[in-house]
């Protein structure tokens, strides 16, 4: 079955259509699920095997690294009284010793009793492997990356399947918030899944905003690799429009005075001599956030941070206290820490 390399998911929902088909196993033997997306290998593997039991399949798994001809043709010929409708998965069949030989050794695809299915990750077809595989004619399964206009439509597919529907304005919002993982896209759907009742409606920006909370990390890491990198204007940008989505004045608060403790924290680690590594350990920080922080926390007297941090205190007060104009008080800590 040809690809489209244009609309990749595209091509996936019309190779998934034909392997859920009732009658596939009277037309294929061979399945080849193959790809570097993780995340639609493993959708892919959930929903065929869901559907085949469920139509009285029994499977069967094997591990690429321990299959030889002799296990080959045992998953593809044995019969049994009391499984005699079986499927056997091969994962990371890019492992299998000798793939060209269990290719080769496939006279006609009507040889096999027993369906079978490749998992192929993350490894490229070399062209012996790709020649076989073009004569046995497998039903190809690619899960590749979703090109970026087809993000949306994957979205939009999730929701469906979880039972709401998301207006235009929702799915923008939803989309700047997530980014394009659709391991994250689809986590936050089944959240948003647990939140609304299932009753097929569109849910608009407002009742998906409160939600969104839970993309604190993501703002953390931007928030800090703005700062780190001595964008202050843009950091202060940043937190406009975060507060302008709706996002907790008191949430940015704590992000700005998290940034402040770790940067004290580093700055200390790192007048003592120790390496990244080290910092990395004893801090329990990424070593990609010590190095993010390393040479902006070097340029600054610790008093600068400690000055914001007593701020952030006492806007916290004021916060949660009395009216205060939140834009200026998270501005006043930015500019606090913008001085060298």
């Amino acid at each position: 079955m040809a690809s489209d390399k244009k609309s990749p998911f595209k091509s996936y929902k019309q190779a998934l259509i034909t392997a859920k088909d009732t009658s596939v196993f009277s037309r294929w033997r061979i399945f080849f699920i193959k790809g570097d997306n993780d995340f639609l290998i493993s959708q892919t593997i959930k929903e065929l095997k869901r559907l085949w039991i469920g139509t009285g399949w029994s499977v069967e798994r094997l591990e690429g690294s321990t299959v030889n001809l002799e296990a080959f043709y045992q998953a593809t010929t044995a019969t049994s009284m009391f499984e005699p409708k079986l499927v056997t998965f091969i994962n990371d069949a890019q492992s299998i010793p000798d793939i060209h030989a269990i290719f080769s050794s496939i006279k006609t695809v009507k040889d096999l009793q027993n369906p079978i299915v490749f998992v192929w990750r993350n490894k490229e077809l070399n062209s012996k492997i790709q020649k076989e595989i073009s004569r046995i004619g497998p039903l190809m399964l690619l899960c590749e990356d979703p090109a970026p206009w087809e993000i949306r439509e994957f979205t939009l597919d999730y929701c469906k399947a979880r039972g709401f529907k998301l207006t235009s304005s929702a799915l923008e919002l939803f989309l700047e918030a997530t980014g394009t993982s659709l391991h994250k896209i689809s986590n936050e759907i089944e959240r948003l899944s647990l939140v609304f009742d299932q009753t097929n409606r569109a849910l608009t920006r407002e009742e998906i905003l409160p939600h969104l909370d839970y993309l604190k990390e993501d703002h953390i890491f931007k928030i800090d690799q703005l700062l780190c990198n001595e964008a202050f204007n843009k950091a202060q940008l940043l937190i406009y429009d975060l507060l302008d989505r709706g996002e907790s004045p008191l949430g940015l608060l704590a992000i700005l005075a998290m940034h402040c403790r770790k940067s004290l924290q580093i700055r200390a680690e790192l007048k003592k001599g120790n390496t990244a590594s080290e910092i990395s350990k004893a801090l329990r920080l990424p070593p990609t956030v010590v190095q993010l922080y390393s040479a902006y926390v070097q340029k600054r007297k610790p008093s600068i941070f400690s000055k914001a941090l007593i701020s952030c205190h006492e806007l916290d007060r004021k916060f949660k206290s009395q009216r205060f104009d939140h834009e200026i008080g998270l501005n006043s800590i930015i500019f606090e820490l913008a001085q060298t």
